[in-house]
C-alpha cells in the first residue's frame, strides 16, 4: 500500500491551481489547507478541491495544521523564503 500524504497550498493565484492538479494526480497526496491573503482567492481554490483548512497566512496554516508532508509555495518569489523557512 503507498504511503498518503497531507499536503497544503501557500497562495492560492493562478499557478496553485496547477499545483492542485499535480497534487491530485499522485492519488495519495491530500490537500488538507490553504491560505492566500485574498479570501475570495483561498475560498475559490478550497472550494473547488473542498479543502477544509482555510487560512489568511502561513502563519496561521502552520501553528493550527498538524502533520502536513508537502507544501507547494505559489506566492510571488519574493514571498518565497519566509514561506520555506516556516514550512
Amino acid at each position: 500500500m503507498a504511503k498518503s500524504y497531507r499536503a497544503a497550498i501557500i497562495g492560492c493565484g493562478g499557478i496553485s491551481r496547477r499545483h492542485v492538479q499535480a497534487f491530485h494526480e499522485q492519488g495519495n497526496v491530500k490537500i488538507v489547507a490553504a491560505c492566500d491573503i485574498s479570501t475570495d482567492s483561498m475560498n475559490a481554490v478550497c472550494d473547488e478541491n473542498k479543502i477544509k483548512g482555510r487560512y489568511l497566512s502561513h502563519e496561521d496554516l502552520f501553528k493550527r495544521e498538524r502533520g502536513i508532508d508537502l507544501v507547494s509555495i505559489c506566492t510571488y518569489p519574493k514571498a518565497h523564503a519566509d514561506q520555506v523557512v516556516a514550512a
